[in-house]
């Protein structure tokens, strides 16, 4: 659809210039056309404007996918003093697993990378959404410098993407602007649903475990995971650490696994697993377990008789 006007444009100014000029035309064309045609473009659109001094603003980072689709991304992004990161949030993110969940690398810049299993493609797919408190008044510019996206083709190609960067003017606080409500988190995370998956992309085909919830007041500051075979001794197993996706050390999925998530209040919720291969036990196990429950049986028989 495209070619057909640019078509046009050559017949006409052919007839206008003459063939012998034809070859400046060509020039021109070559100078004014772009050098190459990036697949892909990283946006950020903020959620309110304009933006004042001491009320936060959300910049959501876009990925806008033509003809390839993309599968990981890695990228910086970078700020000036101007605004002080607040935190992060991957709402309706197209970013399914977190290798590096968007937080501070410097106090400049925000380190994010992560993957979204079988790709995505088209317009206006959510990465991640950055929340930052502006500090001073003026003009301040964001950015992802350095930005990879890689394609979903099984060999981590490296996809053409633009990103160019986001001018803000930050402006004074309103007169008598109300100040933030303080309040007391006395409510645990919301319910959530972890779930065991493997996917080629993700730790080699392992089993791993997938979860996310969210807090209706504060934020979620951490999970921790731990497994055991059975219930009675779940006090005994450690907590572990955890990020989703979390690869599972029971690759027989015979275990419990039990997910705690830690809001910034301290207020928690534990939701459990249930095995996918119940455990059972060994035969030689059942048969020595006999053998012993025979023997101490006969020995309390022979000691009464006595």
């Amino acid at each position: 659809m495209m070619m057909e006007p640019l078509l046009s444009l050559i017949l006409v100014s052919w007839r206008i210039i003459g063939l012998a000029s034809m070859w400046r035309f060509f020039l021109l064309i070559l100078l004014i056309l772009p050098t190459s045609l990036e697949a892909a473009s990283i946006r950020i659109v903020p959620d309110v404007l304009p933006v004042r001094v001491g009320t936060p603003v959300t910049l959501t980072v876009y990925a806008d996918v033509v003809g390839d689709t993309v599968n990981a991304i890695d990228a910086v992004f970078v700020h000036d003093e101007a605004l002080t990161f607040v935190d992060a949030t991957d709402n309706d993110s197209s970013v399914l697993f977190w290798i590096t969940y968007p937080t501070l690398c410097t106090s400049t810049t925000v380190c994010l990378s992560g993957i979204a299993p079988g790709g995505f493609t088209g317009p206006a797919h959510i990465i991640a959404s950055l929340t930052f408190m502006p500090q001073t008044v003026g003009t301040t510019t964001v950015s992802l410098d350095p930005v990879s996206l890689l394609a979903h083709d099984g060999k981590g190609t490296a996809v053409p993407v633009s990103h160019p960067p986001l001018t803000l003017f930050v402006e004074e606080p309103l007169p008598g602007a109300i100040a933030p409500v303080t309040y007391t988190d006395t409510e645990p995370p919301e319910v959530f649903t972890p779930e065991v998956i493997a996917d080629p992309d993700v730790y080699d085909g392992m089993f791993v475990l997938v979860f996310e919830t969210k807090d209706k007041q504060t934020k979620i500051v951490s999970y921790y995971v731990k497994e055991y075979i059975n219930p009675l001794l779940a006090w005994v197993a450690p907590w572990r650490v955890a990020e989703s996706p979390y690869q599972l050390k029971d690759q027989s999925l015979q275990s419990f696994v039990a997910v705690k998530a830690v809001d910034e209040a301290g207020n928690e919720r534990i939701m459990v697993v249930q095995p996918k291969t119940p455990y059972a036990i060994p035969q030689r196990y059942l048969i020595a377990l006999f053998i012993s429950l025979v023997s101490i049986a006969g020995y309390l028989w022979y000691y009464r008789r006595r």
